[in-house]
């Protein structure tokens, strides 16, 4: 039976995602998508976009039609950025378990306002909250079958991101929302950091594009191929 694999381009619609140095992350996040979509697609997996076009999905949407469609893995594409004063360089992938450390959890804070129904600073500490709810759940419960799985998956995209002569930053944990729900292994790649000038100038050509895709849909195939 053939693999079928989600590829899910974060934000969309209204919701930008992050923004600097000229670049919204909803638009590299679906031309690195729809990139690797295709390039597993032709290698003769099945291969979806849970949003092929600029349109809003809400976080629990995104795992529903993972779940929906039965695959084997779900990758979620998105983009970092770093407060003023901060800098940072490198592709990071991360699985849903309790947080490596102050910066990943700070990064599924924001990433998490996506489940805040408005923009007001009530809405955020909502949004907020239920990260950290989640936080508590994953205390204990820990999904330990889920969570190695993911580990393992997120290693094999590290391994090939790396061959594939792309900065890889590191592996990391944290409670994201949109890998809650996820029934099968599933990771958060966050791709670079469109605050810094020269990666964010990489994310947004079509050459740079094109190479995180390759390397990404070889560790991809590798993993469903030995699993």
């Amino acid at each position: 039976m053939r693999k079928s694999l989600i590829i899910d381009p974060g934000h969309g619609g209204k919701d930008p995602g992050a923004v600097a140095n000229g670049l919204k992350e909803k638009d590299i996040n679906l031309a690195v998508a729809k990139l690797l979509a295709e390039n597993l697609k032709k290698q003769g997996f099945d291969a979806r976009l849970t949003r092929s076009t600029d349109v809003y999905l809400t976080l629990q949407q995104r795992t529903d039609l993972a779940n929906k469609w039965n695959a084997d893995v779900f990758v979620s594409i998105h983009a970092n950025a770093l407060p003023p004063g901060r800098h940072a360089t490198g592709m990071e992938i991360y699985l849903m378990a309790l947080p490596t450390d102050k910066d990943a959890m700070e990064l599924a804070l924001i990433e998490n306002r996506e489940l805040a129904e408005g923009n007001g600073a009530e809405s955020a500490k909502a949004a907020d909250k239920k990260t950290r709810m989640l936080l508590s759940i994953l205390g204990d419960m820990q999904q330990n079958a889920k969570i190695n799985d993911s580990t393992d998956f997120a290693e094999y995209l590290f391994k090939e991101g790396s061959r594939g002569g792309i900065k890889m930053r590191r592996v990391a944990q944290a409670p994201f929302f949109v890998l809650r729900g996820a029934a099968m292994p599933a990771v958060l790649i966050e791709t670079g950091f469109l605050t810094e000038k020269k990666e964010a100038a990489m994310l947004g050509s079509a050459k740079y594009q094109n190479t995180m895709a390759t390397s990404l849909a070889k560790g991809i195939a590798q993993y469903l191929a030995d699993n």
